[in-house]
C-alpha cells in the first residue's frame, strides 16, 4: 500500500474522525483518482482470507457516504465509480449500502 496518504490510511483503519465534508466529496488521489469510498470498496482486497466483510468496513462506508454524497458518482481512472470498485472486489455489503444511497439520492 505504498503512496497513500495519512488520511487514506486512517480510512482503511476505519477512523474517519479526522475528515471533514469537503474531504470526503472531492478528495482524489492523485494517481489513481480513487477516493475514500473506492479505497474502502477495494479493501476486502487486502484482506483475502477473511471470507464476510467486515461490518466496521461498511459503518465506515455509510459514514462517508454520509459526509459527502456525492463521492458516489465520483469515477476513477478506469472509469468505476467506488460501486463498481465494491462489485469487483466482492464487497457485496458496502455495494448495497452504496446501492442504498444512489437509491434515496435520486428520489
Amino acid at each position: 500500500m505504498i503512496g497513500l496518504t495519512s488520511n487514506q490510511l486512517a480510512v482503511l483503519n476505519n477512523d474517519i474522525s479526522s475528515l471533514d465534508r469537503t474531504d470526503v466529496a472531492i478528495f482524489k488521489h492523485p494517481t489513481n483518482q480513487q477516493t475514500y469510498l473506492h479505497l474502502i470498496a477495494a479493501k476486502r482486497t487486502y484482506n483475502l482470507l477473511r471470507r464476510n466483510g467486515d461490518p466496521q468496513d461498511v459503518a465506515t462506508a455509510k459514514s462517508l457516504i454520509q459526509l459527502g454524497p456525492a463521492a458516489v458518482h465520483l469515477r476513477d481512472h478506469h472509469d468505476h465509480t467506488p460501486l463498481h470498485t465494491a462489485l469487483v472486489h466482492g464487497a457485496v455489503d458496502i455495494a448495497a449500502a452504496l446501492l442504498h444511497a444512489t437509491t434515496v439520492m435520486t428520489t
